[in-house]
């Protein structure tokens, strides 16, 4: 497939190269070192050279981060492989004379209005590193572009690499999507995923050396190229989250109630599931089990309640009772419809909110007490959260804790429903509310959802 040269493409190299013929759009993401920009320069190389009077992209988000990361490569690959080139620094081409094709060098900048010479060029290939600089504006841009007429469809293609980028980044909707909530990657699209053991020819120690210098967030990311934040500053959550102790797989009940914690906004609402189990006279022995999150994405309020409420009843069916509890500030902060969020709860969707004005500050330490009395235990498919106690939810170098957008939001609605029911760490029995709730609902005072 790859023609020529001292380039022995490995096993994931391999499988990138087959996806670029097979795939209009291919993204290559993986850790460091995993062969990533390597392969994106050889394929580029086998289009320009195996289709006569190609005409290519090759791109990063600067020209000058072009100029001295993947340029420098590729013309290192062309010398050692000794394929005949000609390149023309002042028009910025590098050009083929044995297939007179023409790879054209260019930094694509932050919107599509910086994009100048890209905008009449019509091209069989793009090949763009680090893609995950870019916007998705920008990216998209790029696509209607693959549109020279003699080249063959196989290759006509666009193709990319990225290093690992969190969930919220658009290139993760783009080309893994979020399948539980129904949103597909695009079609046409293909991704190629490698870890820093994927490449044999790594000088020896080099993996042992990240190793040791690394936190495990890193190492997750740039060792293991997987999906996610690293995140800076100091764990709140450690030491006292230990995995093999607090990660359990607790079960649903129905003969204690569940309370459903809910943190509100329109990018990223979040829910999570809980139960306190234990003799409601022995508050020693009472314990909190989160059972379930989710986290949204992009939904106005309705939307939002009407997932939640049938994720209840599809995972958590006839429980004892179901208590709601929320952000205080749901009492006036306005939803899409212009009222408070408090009262388009009640009246349109029969759901009271329980809720307590608590510092940032205290919330979290009630977790941090229950941690520590190994009284909070929570299900392994909770990957988000338990992440965020891992070490992702974090404080920044002044102790701040840093609003990331992500976890945030799950340790906010957990947060919530700890602030009612564990505040300073000690675990309230939930009975007396399910008491005081049912005589409400007799005097009608209360809706019936609550």
């Amino acid at each position: 497939m790859i023609v020529g040269g001292h380039y022995k493409p490995t096993k994931v190299q391999q499988e990138f190269h087959q996806r670029c013929l097979e795939h209009p759009i291919v993204l290559f993401v993986g850790a460091t070192g995993s062969g990533k920009t390597t392969a994106l320069i050889w394929q580029l190389i086998d289009d320009a050279l195996m289709v006569p009077h190609n005409r290519g992209l090759l791109a990063r988000k600067t020209y000058e981060d072009l100029e001295r990361t993947v340029l420098e490569d590729l013309l290192l690959e062309l010398e050692m492989s000794q394929i005949p080139y000609v390149h023309y620094t002042r028009k910025k081409q590098i050009v083929f004379p044995g297939s007179k094709s023409i790879v054209f060098l260019t930094g694509l900048g932050d919107t599509v209005k910086n994009l100048g010479r890209t905008k009449g060029l019509n091209v069989g290939f793009i090949a763009i590193d680090q893609i995950e600089e870019l916007t998705r504006e920008v990216f998209l841009f790029q696509l209607t572009r693959l549109r020279l007429p003699h080249v063959p469809k196989n290759r006509r293609h666009l193709f990319a690499t990225a290093n690992p980028v969190p969930e919220t980044h658009w290139l993760y909707e783009f080309f893994v999507g979020f399948p539980e909530e129904g949103i597909a990657p695009k079609e046409g699209t293909a991704i190629v995923h490698a870890s820093l053991d994927d490449n044999p020819y790594l000088p020896d120690g080099f993996k042992d050396l990240l190793l040791e210098s690394m936190s495990p967030e890193e190492v997750d990311r740039y060792v293991a190229g997987e999906w996610g934040f690293v995140p800076e500053g100091k764990a709140v959550f450690k030491p006292f989250f230990q995995k093999h102790l607090h990660v359990q797989t607790v079960e649903y009940t129905p003969d204690y109630p569940l309370i459903i914690g809910l943190d509100f906004g329109y990018h990223r609402p979040a829910a999570v599931w809980v139960q306190i189990h234990g003799d409601p006279f022995d508050p020693v022995g009472r314990r909190v089990h989160i059972l379930d999150e989710m986290l949204g994405r992009d939904m106005l309020l309705d939307d939002f309640i009407d997932i939640v409420k049938n994720r209840t009843s599809a995972y958590f069916p006839n429980p004892t009772a179901v208590l709601w509890c929320g952000d205080p500030y749901a009492a006036t902060q306005r939803s899409d419809r212009a009222e408070s969020i408090d009262m388009e709860l009640r009246v349109k969707h029969k759901i009271a909110l329980r809720m307590k004005r608590v510092p940032l500050e205290t919330g979290l330490q009630n977790i941090v007490g229950l941690l520590r009395k190994n009284r909070l235990f929570i299900h392994p498919k909770c990957k988000i959260l338990i992440r965020a106690f891992e070490g992702g939810y974090r404080r920044d170098e002044n102790g701040e804790v840093i609003k990331d957008g992500y976890y945030d939001h799950l340790v906010d609605a957990l947060r919530y429903v700890l602030d009612v029911f564990a505040p300073f760490g000690m675990i309230h029995g939930v009975e007396s509310v399910v008491r005081a709730i049912r005589v409400k609902r007799l005097l009608g005072s209360l809706p019936a959802g609550g």
